[in-house]
């Protein structure tokens, strides 16, 4: 029987109906994907904009525009971000509502 390496647990491939999840599945399926929510969410704070006192006065310091450039192309990337956050947390809502492989892959085709 062939096996997966991807996604939160070493799920078995299966021909016919999904089966539903066992207990040790379910609470592990929906850690990995409480951890996602929280991983995504870090990132997301993470990305900050930058002020000019952080890197000094020297010669190889950012000027003012520099700095400007950077902080809207972050800003760019939180809204990116933001966007793919709403995005998990449905896909994570889903899969812990409908925890059978069906609705692990429920929505996939849209992100590709």
């Amino acid at each position: 029987m062939a096996t997966s390496t991807s996604g939160p647990h070493m799920a078995e491939q299966r021909k016919g109906p999904p089966r539903a999840a066992t207990a040790d599945e379910q609470r592990l399926l929906d850690n990995w994907l409480t951890i996602q929510g929280i991983n995504l969410t870090r990132h997301a704070t993470s990305l900050r904009p930058f002020t000019k006192d952080e890197f000094g006065t020297g010669p190889t310091a950012p000027s003012e525009a520099h700095i400007k450039a950077v902080n809207r192309f972050i800003d760019s990337l939180r809204v990116k971000l933001d966007e793919m956050m709403r995005w998990v947390g449905a896909a994570a809502s889903t899969a812990k509502r409908e925890p059978t492989s069906a609705g692990r892959t429920a929505g996939t085709a849209e992100i590709q």
